[in-house]
């Protein structure tokens, strides 16, 4: 049987290759029985590439009824004609797509030229969402060139309007560092994007940079971090922010102590929420968003002032964002130990504990079992678990022994310097330290039979063998001692 491939297959760079089995194909040549099916398969190998770079693909083509001899006729220039690459398979180049992130035009500060936040989306969306994106200004990818044009003062009627053609003449060469623009005024930048899977792109990047005297710039220089447990009832966040180093202004108000009078702050489990899910003192430890908002005198200012309000983050020169990172640390609680020295009776001892460090100032007296978790409730409700384990010594033997506490807790840890306990078991004051005295069953009858003489004798006994024990301890002679 000859067998013609009638058509070929094609898709996009960055989109899932297609299926195969969609290419038409027919007997030209040869009789079939009649019912039955020849199997035509095809395949085609794009090695390990998710998305296949730009360029064309043999497909190759097999059967699976071997009842007959089958040849394939297709595009492929160089087909076997058993088993003949029969069709071509096409990657196309994609589009680049330019995304916009805040307004038409961004504001500058006058000496650091910050660029409006353009996006290069490549490809198409990732199974995730997500984009792949490039910078215009940085984060350029090895395998992206952007070349730009020298500054050229805005004309809208030139500019509003341009042809990808007339921006590929306007820009001619160009240049691939990115222009620095100091003076004030409307700027645009031509561009051109080249990357090998994907059509060559042009346009125009717009620069705005406005005079000193007319702008405020609030700028985030570093989030703002607390602990769990910290209650924000009866604080002024802004205050926080300012005292603490977090903001910093510029502009026409230098004065840190007026942006009280700018904007309230607000901290936000989700800044989606558009006010919703504010961040209480019993948000767990994570990062969260705080929001900078102006107050309406601070609008009606602006109007009046013809004054602009931009923000700014010292780690990211290119935002313009009012949100920053609230950061909710764990909280390090201590454990305060007492009643640490006990007498020998033969019996287990264990120290007292107190938990110190709590929010609200709250402190909890508890009790423990060795190596059991003890579970306890502090008055907002919040469960901590606590175990006590032992990691050195016997806790019942004259001696020292060392505990060790451990905490599991997603927002609260142990302050290490407060983890740890030493306890100390002295001698019972009729026994020497180094002589484990043990009285004898016949002792203890004689003593009960006895009574008081007897045990005065044991007494004495016990202070001689101390003293001859002592004597022997101290002596400098060579020779044999036995421990009577």
């Amino acid at each position: 049987l000859t067998v013609s491939i009638e058509d070929d297959v094609s898709s996009v760079y960055g989109y899932p290759t297609v299926d195969l089995s969609r290419l038409f194909w027919q007997v030209t040549q040869g009789v079939m029985i009649s019912g039955d099916d020849i199997g035509v398969i095809f395949s085609c190998d794009f090695g390990e590439n998710e998305y296949p770079p730009v360029g064309k693909y043999p497909v190759t083509a097999d059967w699976t009824n071997k009842n007959y001899e089958v040849s394939f006729i297709g595009s492929w220039d160089e087909f076997d004609e058993h088993r003949g690459k029969a069709a071509t398979y096409t990657v196309r180049k994609a589009n680049i797509t330019i995304n916009k992130s805040g307004s038409e035009w961004f504001d500058e500060d006058g000496v650091i030229t910050r660029y409006q936040n353009f996006f290069i989306t490549l490809g198409a969306e990732n199974e995730d969402g997500t984009y792949k994106h490039i910078n215009l200004k940085g984060d350029k990818s090895a395998k992206v060139n952007i070349t730009y044009g020298a500054p050229v003062a805005y004309d809208e009627n030139v500019h509003e309007n341009m042809t990808e053609s007339a921006i590929k003449q306007a820009l001619g060469e160009g240049q691939t560092a990115v222009p620095d623009i100091t003076e004030a005024g409307k700027w645009v930048v031509y561009y051109r994007i080249e990357e090998a899977n994907h059509e060559v792109k042009y346009g125009i990047w717009r620069v705005l940079i406005l005079d000193a005297d007319k702008y405020i710039v609030v700028t985030f220089e570093k989030p703002y971090t607390t602990v769990y447990g910290e209650s924000l009832e009866g604080k002024n966040l802004i205050d926080e922010l300012v005292s603490g180093g977090y903001i910093s202004v510029s502009g026409a108000i230098t004065d840190l102590e007026e942006l009280k009078l700018i904007a309230n702050a607000y901290a936000y489990e989700d800044v989606s929420a558009g006010g919703e899910g504010l961040v209480k003192p019993s948000t767990g430890a994570n990062k969260y968003s705080i929001r900078l908002e102006l107050t309406e005198a601070a609008k009606k200012l602006a109007m009046y002032a013809n004054l602009e309000f931009k923000y700014s983050k010292t780690n990211e020169p290119n935002s313009d964002t009012n949100v920053d990172s609230y950061v909710i640390a764990k909280r390090k609680i201590e454990i305060e130990w007492s009643n640490l020295e006990f007498v020998y009776d033969g019996k287990s001892h264990l120290p007292k504990a107190k938990l110190k460090g709590l929010p609200e100032g709250e402190e909890i007296d508890f009790e423990f079992k060795l190596g059991e978790p003890t579970a306890i409730t502090l008055k907002s409700g919040y469960v901590l678990r606590i175990t006590v384990s032992l990691s050195q010594g016997d806790t019942a033997q004259a001696g020292t022994y060392s505990l060790i506490a451990t905490l599991d807790d997603e927002n609260c840890e142990l302050d290490v310097t407060t983890q740890f306990v030493t306890v100390k078991i002295t001698d019972s004051p009729f026994l020497d330290g180094e002589i484990n005295f043990k009285l004898p069953q016949w002792a203890i009858i004689a003593i009960a039979c006895g009574g008081a003489t007897m045990l005065l004798t044991i007494i004495i006994l016990i202070a001689v063998v101390r003293k001859r024990k002592k004597a022997i301890d101290s002596s400098d002679d060579d020779g044999f001692y036995d421990e009577a």
